[in-house]
C-alpha cells in the first residue's frame, strides 16, 4: 500500500461521506525575558518569577470541510496515553465522527503518536 495524499483521501472522504482532520501539537514556553524597555538610565528594571521554567502544551486538530477545531490542554509531557487516550478519544474523535463514518486522521511522524509494540 502506498502513501495516502491528500487530493486521494479528499476524494474517498467525498465518496465515503468521510472527513478529513489534521492534528498536530505544541509547545509555548513561558520564559519572562527583556527584550526592549523604558527605563531610567543607568537602572535595568526587574521583572520577578518564580525561578523555574513553564511550558504549556497543546493538542489541536482541525477538520478540513468546515474548519472545526477542537484542542486539549495538556498538563503532562507528550506520550502515547495522553495523545491517544486523552485527546483522541476523549476530544478529537467525538468532536469529528458520525455515525459509520470514517475519520482521515493525518498527523505527522512523532513518536508518541506510535504505542510502542505496534511499531
Amino acid at each position: 500500500m502506498g502513501a495516502l495524499y491528500v487530493s486521494e483521501s479528499k476524494k474517498n472522504a467525498q465518496s465515503e461521506g468521510a472527513v478529513i482532520v489534521f492534528e498536530d501539537e505544541a509547545s509555548f514556553r513561558q520564559t519572562p525575558t527583556l527584550h526592549a524597555t523604558w527605563a531610567r538610565r543607568g537602572s535595568q528594571p526587574q521583572i520577578p518569577t518564580r525561578g523555574e521554567r513553564n511550558t504549556q502544551k497543546i493538542f489541536g486538530a482541525v477538520r478540513l470541510d468546515n474548519a472545526k477545531f477542537v484542542y486539549l490542554h495538556q498538563e503532562d509531557y507528550f506520550q502515547w496515553e495522553t495523545y491517544y487516550l486523552a485527546f483522541l478519544e476523549q476530544v478529537a474523535v467525538p468532536a469529528f465522527y458520525r455515525r459509520r463514518h470514517r475519520i482521515y486522521l493525518i498527523q505527522d511522524n512523532a513518536s508518541y503518536h506510535k504505542k510502542k509494540g505496534n511499531l
